[in-house]
């Protein structure tokens, strides 16, 4: 079971996942990268250098080459660890919520509850727009305010998926997807006033339903009532 699985509660699901752009990740990984493929190459050479020069002992070679292999291996260690934290920062839009992890070995992870989001803004330089990643500011309700999540990669994609994960929520709450619930109709009383009889006579002969002489008769009959 992923870490994240562990997170979800009952009836729960991940409907979204995103990670920041592999651009930050090889920002980052390739100039350890370079030094621990440079130091190799180069504990290569000096041991075949020293090897062919007379009057250096062989042990000089070795010990060049396994300074080379010390470089290499911590460089190459810190290569690893950022593609290990670039794999596991995850930004997860669930039904609730959004959650956000990282760390490799110490794993931490943020939630931001849908309900609280009161709004979304994207940012994008020219490299992002270039290369589809940006920063998204979570404004929320909560005591901190706001939470950015930098760097993610597709980021409309992932506002999207937010907002949609968001109505769908708030329509849950209302009584169903795609329905609200409505409040039952309070009957009132008819309305027997004389000018509201008159307005439903005049309808009548309007549309035919009675004659003129039948209008006459039935409104002389009203106005003899409204009569002291």
């Amino acid at each position: 079971m992923a870490y994240e699985d562990k997170l979800l509660g009952p009836g729960e699901e991940k409907l979204y996942i995103a990670h920041r752009h592999a651009l930050f990740m090889l920002i980052r990984a390739v100039p350890p990268g370079l030094i621990a493929i440079v130091a190799l190459l180069a504990g290569v050479i000096a041991q075949g250098f020293l090897a062919g020069v007379s009057g250096i002992p062989p042990a000089a070679g070795l010990a060049a080459m396994i300074v080379a292999l010390v470089i290499f291996l911590v460089f190459g260690a810190q290569v690893l660890r950022e593609v290990l934290e670039w794999q596991y920062e995850r930004y997860i839009v669930t039904g609730r919520r959004v959650i956000r992890l990282h760390g490799v070995i110490n794993r931490q992870a943020l939630d931001s509850s849908l309900n609280m989001i009161n709004d979304l803004i994207t940012s994008q330089t020219l490299w992002g727009r270039m290369f589809n990643f940006g920063d998204i500011q979570i404004l929320t309700g909560n005591d901190s305010g706001e939470d950015t999540i930098q760097g993610v990669q597709d980021p409309f994609g992932f506002k999207r998926a937010l907002l949609a994960a968001k109505e769908q929520m708030m329509l849950s709450y209302q009584g169903g997807y795609g329905q609200t619930r409505m409040m039952p109709a309070v009957p009132t009383a008819p309305d027997t006033s004389f000018a509201a009889l008159m307005r439903e006579l005049g309808d009548l002969r309007d549309r035919g339903v009675i004659t003129q002489a039948e209008y006459d008769a039935k409104a002389a009959t009203l106005v003899r009532g409204q009569r002291p």
